[in-house]
């Protein structure tokens, strides 16, 4: 009777400290998937509207916009968080 009753005791300490561990270090991974920081890649991005069957595109890129308007026109702009400045060129420069 007592064998078993110290086997029993064993495999439950056993039991509780796996149950322990695995508890704890899914606790790190959630910590570590919450600390990664946010991408914030600003107002860069293809912006499009169809109507009436045809797409049109506005992209924007490091300082460079293409708008895509049945032509392809293009330039320069500046934004400062409130403004965006646009300054056409009318050649549709390589936006990265």
């Amino acid at each position: 009777m007592t064998k078993k009753r110290i086997v029993l005791t064993v495999l439950l300490t056993v039991v509780m400290l796996v149950g322990i561990m695995g508890f704890v270090s899914c606790k790190k991974l959630v910590k570590k998937k919450d600390e990664t920081p946010e991408q914030n890649y600003g107002e860069a991005g293809v912006y499009y509207t169809e109507v009436n069957g045809e797409e049109y595109t506005f992209t924007l890129g490091g300082n460079a916009f293409t708008l895509n308007i049945g032509e392809v026109l293009g330039g320069t702009y500046s934004y400062d968080g409130n403004v965006m400045t646009i300054t056409a060129d009318g050649d549709a420069p390589a936006v990265t």
